[in-house]
């Protein structure tokens, strides 16, 4: 198949157009700052809310998983799963540091919301299970979650060999 140098022209463009210019790149790795061993404040959760809103329409790409960020500090869990569910299934990983720890608790919650389920779907619970253990490091909170979490898993077996 022969493509004529315009469209590709035109594609290798809008393929720019989608990318996030580096000092977005910047501004999102620094929308949490604060004091050390501070929690997030409503000031951080501003400042991901406008990095969003100036981004907004762009392929967000590698810096999708913000959305699923602003989610979680929404307190709107289920969409907050769902988006980075959706984001992680594109196959691209979160190279900031404080993002991925709370993308792992973000998997760490809906493995914990799943696992208190009357009949917990496995499926979900062996991709947030491995998820969480993945993004989150904090091994004596995995530990124990991972021990509630297969007390009441259907198949624990298939959950411990996900972590």
């Amino acid at each position: 198949m022969k493509f004529h140098p315009a469209v590709l022209f035109l594609s290798f463009v809008a393929a720019l157009e989608a990318q996030i210019d580096p000092a977005a790149q910047a501004a999102l790795d620094h929308v949490f700052d604060r004091p050390p061993s501070t929690p997030i404040q409503q000031e951080q959760k501003d400042r991901l809310a406008a990095w969003l809103h100036e981004n907004e329409g762009k392929d967000l790409g590698a810096f999708g998983y913000a959305v699923a960020l602003q989610h979680y500090l929404d307190r709107d869990y289920g969409k907050a799963i769902e988006a980075l569910d959706a984001y992680c299934a594109k196959g691209f990983e979160i190279a900031n540091a404080d993002h991925r720890t709370m993308a792992g608790r973000i998997f760490l919650n809906a493995a914990a919301t799943e696992g208190r389920a009357d009949a917990p779907d496995m499926a979900r619970l062996a991709r947030w299970g491995e998820a969480m253990v993945r993004l989150y490091h904090d091994t004596s909170m995995l530990e124990r979650m991972a021990k509630v979490i297969a007390a009441r898993a259907p198949d624990p077996a298939a959950f411990r060999v996900a972590l």
